[in-house]
């Protein structure tokens, strides 16, 4: 995660290394193991951007880039239901 001057946060997901997936009957596997090269990385920020690359571990090189805009939403978990919702920021201060 990261913060820009007070106003952006940024989160970068971790890399995932690719599998194949069955959408019939919405299942995933590593059956073929020529995907295991392959990872999506991704970054996603409070002004809707989204940006995916797919990213060939064995030639260093991005295979594919999708940049998206999105309408994003930010949860926070409270698990004792005690916590106060507070902004990042104040715009006040």
């Amino acid at each position: 995660m990261a913060i820009l001057d007070e106003k952006e946060v940024i989160a970068h997901l971790e890399p995932q290394v690719l599998s194949k997936t069955d959408w019939d009957n919405l299942t995933s596997n590593y059956r073929d193991s020529t995907l295991v090269k392959n990872e999506r990385r991704v970054v996603i920020t409070t002004k809707g951007e989204f940006d995916a690359i797919w990213y060939d571990r064995k030639t260093q090189r991005i295979t594919e880039r999708r940049p998206q805009k999105h309408i994003i939403t930010w949860f926070i978990k409270d698990i004792d239901n005690k916590t106060m919702v507070m902004p990042f920021f104040d715009e006040e201060n």
